[in-house]
């Protein structure tokens, strides 16, 4: 969409005065003076002509008046300008009669009438540009309004973090972006920010997210707290304050970010609005995960646990995603904190008061609270306990076509087989690791790919273990087929798992330059051979003093393991 505007509607949105505005009680320049009294040009019949246009005077002001009038009656969605340039119109007449009342002191009626009709002439040129102007300014606002409509229709679901799912609504948000850019800062709409903002989290600009929010909040925040206008509302301010919090997160400024959280809060914390309850309740959690990052468990809690004094009776799904979601955190940091009791417990708070809902957003936190619990249980031993939990993933959402809790089913099952594993169930660990497979092994999507990934390092593990090296070198090779060209960190980390245990399983079957070269491999991979990581493995004792071998951990500058020492024999007793 173009939308070129004229200059005339950027003063209509932005409220500038326009520079030929005139000050009540100034004179206009080069209006001409009346003669003083006792002139010689004052006659009789000056004075009839001053009797008749004192009455074309009256009948001046009249239109004047009519002009005010109906330009009161404009929309009041405009702004001020249109409604000054309408009563222009009239006083264009009262301006003409004024000057004629002038020239009548100076000039004869022949004089009179000649300057009137240059006026008059004047006054219907004048007229119709004013009004080619307001028409356009009309059209243009028009416009201005549409697009703040819209751009307000589409960010107000959003929170910080989101962009919009609809493609048409992120093409749209960007041509209107693209378009407030063009304007200075301050006559940009606090919608126009809005778009700004969200375009720049869309394109990970989290610098130019930032600058965007801080000039929308020092913009707009005086007319939020009136409240008046359509320059900025207390909800603009809102998605300003929050924003910058989270940009500043992004950029991992973190204590600034946690102070413009406060900032927010200190503002918003007490609002009875349900759209600024859902931003304090996502604030509060931001801010968790702040202090979780920092490294502050305990202050990360308690905002988890402010999460839920405030909005933990909340019928709101809104309020309700942000409850479960600070319940998930909640635990997981008490397990860090190696409270795995009480971890499992909030877990269990998150299935006692959303497990049954429908909702997919909730949904996805009772699978992650269920997957968390798992993992806790495992921490405690309780690896049989640790599967039940993940089979109820399976039963719950195991059909599901959300990515959010495929991904969480795919997680599910591939620690499932971890604790089978612990478990010495070998052939079932196997068999879980399939199942990932089976279900996501065509899938496009990196959290899924990652999944894939693990599921086939972690089934050549078990491979291995029971001597069937040759089908856990398939596995990893597997893995280097899948995703050894991905640029993607987490699957280029599954890659490196994958060429070292392939090495590890060539060394077992003391295949020496296979060994090496998948070494040479993982070298290339990661950067640099890690000596640690060799001779702390004992696959590779097979090969250790193999001449090949030797010479390549060499040429890598690590130094070939030490020989273990040799048990010394007891000493034979001496013959007396």
């Amino acid at each position: 969409m173009n939308r070129a505007y004229v200059i005339l509607a950027s003063l209509v949105m932005s409220g500038t005065q326009p520079a030929f505005a005139a000050i009540e009680g100034e004179r206009l320049p080069n209006a001409k003076t009346a003669p003083a009294p006792g002139s010689t040009a004052v006659t009789a019949t000056t004075e009839e002509r001053l009797e008749r246009l004192e009455k074309e005077l009256d009948v001046a002001r009249r239109e004047r008046d009519v002009a005010t009038i109906h330009a009161d009656l404009i929309d009041r969605q405009t702004s001020w300008y249109e409604t000054w340039t309408s009563a222009l119109i009239g006083c264009f007449s009262l301006l003409v009669t004024v000057l004629l009342v002038a020239f009548s002191f100076r000039f004869g009626r022949q004089a009179v009438e000649e300057a009137k009709a240059a006026a008059t002439a004047d006054l219907d040129k004048e007229r119709q540009q004013v009004r080619s102007l307001l028409d356009e300014a009309k059209a243009a606002v028009s416009q201005i309004k549409a697009d703040q409509e819209e751009i307000r229709a589409i960010t107000d679901a959003l929170v910080a973090g989101q962009a919009p799912k609809d493609a048409k609504d992120r093409a749209s948000l960007r041509e209107i972006a693209a378009e407030a850019l063009k304007k200075p800062l301050r006559e940009r709409s606090a919608a126009e920010y809005r778009s700004l903002i969200v375009v720049a989290f869309m394109d990970d600009d989290f610098e130019t997210m930032l600058r965007h929010a801080q000039a929308m909040e020092v913009l707009f925040v005086d007319d939020a707290k009136a409240e008046t206008g359509d320059g900025g509302t207390a909800e603009d301010v809102a998605f300003a304050l929050f924003n910058i919090a989270y940009a500043l997160g992004k950029l991992g400024r973190n204590d600034q970010s946690i102070a413009a959280y406060n900032a927010f809060l200190d503002r918003f914390g007490s609002s009875e609005l349900p759209a600024l309850q859902e931003r304090v309740a996502n604030a509060l959690f931001n801010k968790g995960v702040r202090l979780g990052q920092l490294g502050r468990f305990e202050d990360a809690i308690a905002a988890y646990d402010d999460v839920l004094a405030r909005f933990g009776g909340s019928a709101l799904p809104a309020l309700q995603e942000q409850v479960a979601m600070a319940l998930v955190n909640k635990g997981v940091r008490l397990g860090q904190l190696g409270r795995s009791d009480d971890a499992i417990a909030a877990f269990d708070d998150v299935l006692a008061r959303f497990g049954d809902s429908t909702l997919p957003a909730l949904q996805e936190q009772v699978a992650k609270a269920l997957f968390n619990k798992g993992g806790a249980l495992g921490r405690l031993g309780r690896a049989a306990e640790a599967i039940t939990a993940y089979d109820d993933v399976l039963a719950r959402f195991g059909d599901s076509a959300l990515p959010a809790l495929q991904e969480q089913v795919a997680k599910a099952l591939v620690s499932k087989g971890v604790r089978l594993g612990q478990l010495g169930r070998s052939e079932d660990e196997i068999a879980a690791f399939d199942d990932v497979l089976a279900r996501f092994g065509g899938s496009a999507l990196p959290a899924l790919q990652e999944q894939v990934a693990n599921a086939l390092v972690n089934k050549g593990v078990p491979l291995g273990q029971l001597g069937r090296s040759e089908d856990a070198i398939a596995a990893f090779d597997d893995v280097l087929a899948r995703f050894g060209d991905s640029t993607l960190p987490a699957l280029q980390e599954r890659v490196a798992s994958a060429l070292f245990n392939k090495a590890c399983a060539f060394a077992k079957l003391v295949r020496v330059a296979d060994c090496v070269t998948t070494l040479t491999q993982w070298r290339d991979q990661i950067g640099k051979l890690d000596c640690a990581e060799i001779a702390n493995d004992t696959d590779f004792d097979s090969v250790r003093d193999d001449p090949q071998f030797v010479a390549f951990l060499a040429d890598n500058g690590c130094a070939p393991a030490p020989s273990p020492p040799r048990p010394r024999r007891p000493r034979k007793p001496r013959k007396q």
